[in-house]
């Protein structure tokens, strides 16, 4: 019986180890995390959407502001389309 069957299935305790939370927070300091994230995001996209703005049509930086805002988006769970959109917008300015 090949060994690449069961090989999936074993997870190396240092794995385990890393999956599990080096230590945990309390309720209050999950969601005082939490709304800092969210408004860190939020800050990020508004400082990424004046960029762009000041950036001239056919910037060499141009695709990097797409990308890093679908990748704010993704992060603040926004609908796939909007996301996308950002991406598909760094495949237009790459070309």
């Amino acid at each position: 019986m090949p060994q690449a069957n069961f090989s999936p299935s074993i997870k190396h305790p240092m794995i385990l180890r890393l999956q599990q939370p080096m230590f945990p927070l309390s309720d209050d300091v999950r969601k005082l995390a939490e709304t800092n994230r969210t408004e860190m995001l939020k800050i990020a996209h508004n400082c990424y959407v004046q960029a762009s703005g000041c950036e001239t049509e056919e910037s060499e930086e141009e695709w990097l502001h797409h990308y890093m805002l679908g990748k704010i988006a993704e992060k603040m769970d926004q609908p796939p389309k909007e996301y996308l959109e950002h991406y598909k917008q760094v495949q237009t300015n790459d070309t």
